[in-house]
């Protein structure tokens, strides 16, 4: 397949692909590394129905073009990053239980999984008055904005793939709430023969 090998075992020819992000998140807090033949994949939370190695390997036959399909597959509460060649792709479960922010830094971005440290590095300071209200009301904030302005926040059901390359990453959302279904459900059927 065209992406399977984008994590090249010579590491010499990888070293000549400059990664479009720097990737700041540490083995800790619940975060997980898995690296394998298919690249690089960061992975906080649970996953429901498959495992690390099956999404890695999902994730590069996918490439950047059907990542956020892959994703959109998956259950569970969760954030993604997957490092593979010259692509990264983040991305937050349905609900964004799991909250990732990222940044340019110079040529290239720079995903945390901490905003504040992030804000730290590029010496962000200012509060964003939007997310504060939600922050201090809800305990969360679930727009594009972080509690830092001028700091993006991946939103729940969205997958973010950043390219050697392109000088903006792609947004893409692969969940959208909808809270009422086309149609007729079940338990408004059951309600009205009650009734």
């Amino acid at each position: 397949n065209a992406h399977g090998s984008c994590f090249m075992a010579d590491l010499t020819v990888r070293k000549l692909i400059k990664s479009p992000v720097r990737v700041d998140i540490a083995e800790n807090h619940g975060w997980r590394r898995l690296t394998g033949d298919h690249g690089v994949l960061w992975l906080k939370g649970v996953l429901v129905g498959t495992d690390e190695a099956t999404l890695s390997s999902d994730l590069s036959s996918a490439g950047p073009e059907g990542g956020a399909s892959v994703i959109a597959t998956l259950h569970g509460n969760f954030a993604v990053v997957f490092e593979c060649g010259n692509w990264v792709l983040a991305a937050t479960d349905h609900i964004g239980s799991i909250p990732l922010t990222y940044d340019r830094d110079g040529e290239a971005w720079a995903i945390d999984s901490e905003a504040r440290r992030l804000a730290h590095m590029f010496g962000l300071t200012d509060v964003e008055p939007d997310a504060l209200v939600a922050i201090a009301m809800e305990g969360y904030t679930i727009v594009r904005s972080s509690f830092y302005r001028g700091l993006n926040a991946l939103e729940p059901g969205e997958a973010v793939i950043f390219q050697a390359g392109r000088s903006e990453p792609n947004r893409q959302r692969y969940y959208v709430y909808r809270p009422r279904p086309s149609g007729e459900t079940v338990s408004r059927r059951r309600l009205l023969e009650v009734t």
